[in-house]
């Protein structure tokens, strides 16, 4: 297999790895998110 070949299949992967695991983001219940407001101000 060429390098580029290997190089190009594992950004590939990595693009769907990514993608699965942004899907997977639960957004925040309301509550939580208020939560999360407090601490970070």
């Amino acid at each position: 297999m060429n390098k580029t070949r290997l190089e190009a299949f594992s950004d590939g992967v990595l693009a769907i790895i990514i993608s699965i695991m942004v899907l997977e983001i639960k957004v925040p219940q309301s509550s939580e998110w208020h939560l999360c407001q407090l601490i970070l101000m």
